[in-house]
């Protein structure tokens, strides 16, 4: 099981033995891979110049396919709230839409919705790139999430998260150490943990680089591996 949640319902429901389960969480990043040293400051400087950042421009960011199961209107009204105190403020969706899922925002509302405050770039090939210069990385999901891979992504480059008390997402956040939780479908919660963040820099430093400690301790994927082999496969 990839967080407690799931495992709890099946040993609940009595679908699996409590001694046959095996959780863990996440599926770990390669630490080495994720450091800002190593994003191409080119493909950096193309990427802010299709969202039209300016000197002072401060971004949130949030990855995650366009579906409203997501979080996505939540987001969106959030980047309206916290833009009324934040002039500098541009949060930036990056993911793209799922054709004929019955889940997925139109791009007609996408495009309507963009803003100096509110960008929606589809997709990017290497996350690390737009990581790099986001000061918080936002998941506002409601959907039944595994571990979302995107924050612990984030979080290895260093990055506060501001999330839901959703299942699996309530696995990469300690509440007050490195982000937030907040509720689902609750967008001004959602603006006021963000705002909360952004003004405060020590906050925002510390959130950081409590994130990186966090996922050096949990989320390294040479330790993800050992535990696969060795307590779900049993091969050492």
């Amino acid at each position: 099981f990839m967080n407690t949640d799931d495992l709890e319902y099946f040993v609940s429901h009595k679908l699996i033995d409590r001694s046959k389960a095996v959780l863990i969480v996440g599926e770990g990043v390669n630490l080495a891979e994720y450091s800002p040293d190593l994003v191409n400051p080119d493909r950096v400087q193309d990427l802010k110049t299709q969202l039209h950042a300016k000197g002072d421009t401060r971004f949130v960011t949030m990855v995650a396919r366009a579906n409203w199961n997501k979080g996505v209107r939540q987001f969106i009204e959030a980047s309206k709230i916290v833009s009324r105190t934040c002039d500098s403020v541009k949060f930036v969706l990056v993911g793209t839409i799922e054709k004929g899922n019955p889940a997925s925002v139109p791009r007609e509302y996408l495009e309507e919705q963009e803003s100096n405050h509110f960008q929606w770039v589809g997709f990017v090939q290497d996350l690390r790139d737009v990581f790099v210069f986001s000061e918080v990385v936002v998941l506002p999901s409601f959907y039944r999430e595994g571990t979302p891979g995107c924050l612990i992504e984030a979080m290895a480059m260093n990055k506060p998260v501001v999330t839901t008390d959703n299942v699996g997402c309530r696995e990469v956040v300690e509440h007050g150490r490195n982000g937030y939780l907040v509720p689902v479908k609750d967008s001004d919660s959602l603006a006021n943990a963000i705002g909360s963040v952004l003004d405060n820099p020590q906050r925002l430093d510390e959130f950081g680089r409590q994130s990186r400690i966090m996922v050096e301790e949990r989320f390294d994927e040479q330790k993800t591996f050992h535990r696969i082999y060795s307590e779900l496969y049993r091969l050492s």
